[in-house]
């Protein structure tokens, strides 16, 4: 419950900032993988670390794709 409150309060504070419904969204959207994300490595106790672990570096590569078009 803490969660979704989380997530639509600063939906909505990026909505007052940003004024775009599209950037809203991938805001919203990125906040709501993230929370899953955690949500399911506090269940996973024995593999934790492996799955912290992939998922660090699924977000560092989709982090790097991106930033080589913001250079272009």
């Amino acid at each position: 419950m803490a969660s979704l409150v989380n997530i639509a309060v600063i939906g909505l504070f990026a909505y007052g900032l940003l004024e775009d419904l599209r950037l809203t969204s991938w805001v919203t959207g990125l906040l709501v993988l993230m929370y899953t994300f955690l949500f399911v490595l506090l269940q996973l106790n024995d593999l934790a670390f492996l799955a912290g672990n992939i998922g660090l570096v699924i977000i560092l590569s989709v982090i790097m794709k991106a930033s080589l078009r913001l250079t272009r």
